[in-house]
């Protein structure tokens, strides 16, 4: 039995049609776990997301509440908390991505109004400082038609967000070992407008994929927190072998703010991940605090930590 409290959200008003269509029973999402299911690698070894977590941790259609993919109001998130964070990014916001991207409330996400004045939520700010991370260390504005590959993306969040945001990228693939992400995201994607710049790639596709596709940067945001270290190596392996050369890793905020990168195994033990990295050649350039403002670091949203590698040719 879970131990997490119940998902929440804030009732709106819903597309037409996504009553009927955002449904565990929605026959796209049947076929999906059948074939995931069919699977025989390890990529789908993720512990923290077993049935029983899916069907009691996320709220459909408001899939974008206080549930499994996004926490919230968890992790002592209060509105005290979102006021620092908001402060701290237009303290930093060189490329005005606080008036480039906007929140909307929909789909049940909870907003919190700041000073700015700005209406934002966790999946709004989260986006924002990823980005300026790979901002900051690759040059990600100035990098045009980069390809990059969202290794358990989700409902698709930090998609749009980038798609939004930074017109130069050339497609961003969003991936997911869980079949309602998988579902969720295409349906996300598709309502959001930014398919031109976004594709969704079933899990039993990924390796065939890769043939016809030059992944830049690899992203893994929260889900390998969630995921057994041998699903973490079939995917680390994955990557290498197909010669991306970057991979960004953000672990969950957890009891230690994510200063170490850990796997959950069945047992509940959580292993220490990150000789995979190294065992195939990929090099950490970067590893820093969310929030480069220590004091930030206590009060702000969701404080960890993240990662950058590089693959040494």
């Amino acid at each position: 039995m879970s131990l997490l409290p119940p998902p929440s959200y804030v009732a709106s008003s819903l597309p037409e049609g996504a009553s009927e269509t955002l449904r565990a029973d929605n026959p796209r999402i049947v076929d999906l776990k059948q074939r995931y299911a069919s699977l025989e690698n390890a990529s789908a070894h993720y512990t923290g997301w077993t049935d029983e977590h899916i069907s009691t941790q996320i709220e459909w259609p408001y899939f974008r509440g206080d549930n499994a993919y996004v926490w919230q109001l968890r992790d002592a998130n209060e509105h005290d908390n979102y006021q620092i964070t908001a402060d701290y990014i237009k303290s930093r916001d060189r490329l005005g991505l606080l008036d480039k991207l906007t929140e909307d409330g929909a789909f049940g996400v909870y907003q919190y109004h700041t000073d700015e004045p700005k209406t934002v939520s966790r999946d709004l700010l989260d986006s924002i400082l990823e980005i300026y991370f790979l901002e900051d260390q690759l040059g990600l504005s100035n990098w045009p038609n980069i390809n990059i590959l969202d290794i358990g993306a989700g409902y698709g969040r930090l998609a749009h967000r980038l798609a939004t945001a930074m017109p130069n990228i050339g497609q961003y693939f969003c991936v997911d070992a869980v079949a309602e992400s998988t579902f969720l995201s295409d349906y996300y994607l598709n309502y959001r407008q930014v398919t031109h710049k976004t594709k969704v790639v079933a899990l039993d596709e990924v390796e065939n994929f890769f043939q016809k596709n030059q992944i830049d940067l690899a992203i893994n945001i929260h889900s390998f927190s969630e995921c057994a270290i041998a699903s973490i190596e079939w995917w680390v392996k994955l990557i290498r072998k197909n010669q991306v050369k970057y991979f960004m890793i953000v672990p969950n905020c957890g009891r230690n703010q994510g200063q170490e990168l850990t796997s959950i195994e069945n047992d509940r033990t959580e292993p220490l991940y990150d000789h995979l990295l190294t065992e195939n050649n990929y090099e950490l350039v970067c590893r820093q605090p969310k929030f480069l403002d220590p004091k930030v670091q206590t009060g702000g949203v969701s404080p960890t930590h993240y990662y950058l590698y590089k693959l040494a040719i």
